[in-house]
């Protein structure tokens, strides 16, 4: 995940642009000081911001979130990642400045979801609702991260029903785009509007294909790519 976000400063689509975590979910914390600690000391040099007025989209978030002190992380140099706290929707605490609009810069929004995250239900009710929705800018690349005791027949729900264009399980969606010569597509989801439209890659033809998804098994990542029917978006094809 950070790897992807520091990628040329975050300035890309692979980019991971919001992190959304259980608000009950007891190991958030030590997470959360993960992930900080790995966005100033990952082992692949940041790159410098190049992008066109990158420093003013940049300097603009951070101070958004700055004057309400909601600033969680900031590195030791602009293209570094700073994470900007968001908060949890529906509360009075909730600013989603960094996630309605593309944070086309080094900047990564850290959302709090309300709920029991010990039930099994939690991930299909509260979490998937949430991403799909319009809080969220674009629809190209999701991570969906799950342990061993998460209910299989909870994560392929929530694997269906995510409408993004690439929805990875346990593996970065930064691979996806890397599968689009290989079999897999790369595009946003082509019923929402909230990224560009139309795919790449599916050099196979599969015919009316929606999203791909990205599932670790051993060394070898294989793809699903979904069918989209007119009257369902439930089949779907290995390949």
């Amino acid at each position: 995940m950070v790897h992807a976000k520091r990628l040329n400063g975050g300035i890309n689509c692979l980019a991971q642009q919001v992190c959304v975590v259980a608000a009950s979910w007891p190991q958030k914390i030590a997470f959360l000081n993960r992930v900080e600690h790995r966005c100033d000391n990952l082992f692949v040099a940041t790159s410098t911001c190049y992008y066109p007025n990158v420093d003013k989209t940049y300097k603009s978030m951070k101070a958004t979130y700055a004057k309400i002190d909601k600033i969680l992380h900031t590195g030791p140099t602009p293209s570094h990642v700073t994470i900007v706290n968001a908060g949890s929707p529906n509360t009075d605490y909730y600013n989603n400045a960094a996630t309605i609009n593309e944070a086309f810069c080094p900047i990564m929004s850290w959302v709090e979801i309300a709920g029991d995250s010990s039930t099994p239900e939690f991930v299909n009710d509260a979490m998937v609702p949430y991403v799909n929705s319009d809080e969220i800018c674009g629809s190209l690349g999701m991570t969906l991260i799950s342990p061993k005791s998460a209910p299989p027949e909870h994560i392929e729900t929530a694997l269906k029903s995510i409408k993004f264009g690439c929805v990875a399980w346990n593996v970065n969606h930064l691979i996806g785009y890397t599968t689009s010569s290989l079999g897999g597509i790369w595009g946003a989801y082509p019923t929402e509007a909230r990224s560009s439209v139309d795919q790449i890659g599916n050099i196979y033809n599969v015919p009316n294909v929606i999203n791909m998804i990205p599932i670790p098994s051993r060394s070898v990542h294989w793809t699903i790519l979904r069918d989209y029917l007119a009257s369902s978006l439930t089949s779907s094809t290995r390949c």
